[in-house]
């Protein structure tokens, strides 16, 4: 099984960004469903509580962070996918 990693920005500022992973298929599958949802931000509080690992991430790491995320998501609706 190979884990899924989400990246949330949740706000502005050092803090605020967190790298979610998630184990499974199932797991995937319901984080796609929570990102595609319009009404996503309530949605995202589920999402950092059913985490299998939640890592605050620093400024300076940000951009490995994103680089290694299947979703980068943003507090402002924002949300890109990686494909590759």
């Amino acid at each position: 099984m190979k884990k899924m990693k989400v990246l949330i920005h949740l706000n502005r500022g050092e803090r605020g960004s967190y790298l979610l992973s998630f184990k499974g298929n199932a797991a995937a599958r319901r984080v796609k469903t929570i990102l595609r949802d319009p009404n996503q931000d309530r949605m995202l509080r589920t999402l950092l509580m059913q985490s299998v690992r939640r890592v605050e991430v620093a400024s300076r790491d940000r951009k490995k962070a994103e680089a290694s995320a299947r979703f980068v998501v943003s507090q402002r609706g924002y949300t890109a996918e990686r494909l590759a």
